[in-house]
Parts: structure tokens; C-alpha cells; sequence
């Protein structure tokens, strides 16, 4: 099975069930497990909260991550953690 087979295939099956682990996938595929996290981070996956998430953020995130960094330092300097 070629690279690109494996990277689809893979894509499939978290498409399917988003809180699949890797050893499952390794499982169902019958790869190896190193591989198989190799590729899952070719196309940018990567496990959050026990959920594969693409590694991409979209505007709206990038957008509520700034707003929340900005947040913080505005408190930080209003109230001094230390």
C-alpha cells in the first residue's frame, strides 16, 4: 500500500469516528503504529482532548485566540499574578 493510500485511508477513518485512537487505526489498517502516526501528521492532524483535530486554525480561531491573549495581558496588568 503506497504512502498516499495509507494518508487517505487514515483520513477516512478519522472522517468516520474523530475520537479514534491510533492503535485502533493501527489495528483496522494493519500497519505499523510509528507509521501510522507519521502520517496522521502529514496532513495535519493532531490528538486534542482525545479528538483528532486538523492542526490548521481557521480566521474565526485565530481571531478568538488573539482576542483571548489580549484579554489576558490587559488583566495581567491591571492585577499582577505575582
Amino acid at each position: 500500500m503506497s504512502i498516499i493510500e495509507n494518508i487517505d485511508k487514515i483520513t477516512e477513518i478519522i472522517e468516520v469516528d474523530q475520537h479514534i485512537s491510533s492503535r485502533s487505526i493501527t489495528q483496522k489498517l494493519n500497519i505499523d503504529h510509528m507509521t501510522v502516526l507519521n502520517h496522521l501528521h502529514i496532513p495535519g492532524f493532531d490528538m486534542n482532548l482525545n479528538v483528532w483535530v486538523p492542526h490548521q486554525l481557521n480566521r474565526e480561531n485565530m481571531i478568538d485566540q488573539i482576542s483571548i491573549c489580549e484579554a489576558l495581558a490587559k488583566q495581567n496588568k491591571i492585577d499582577t499574578f505575582l
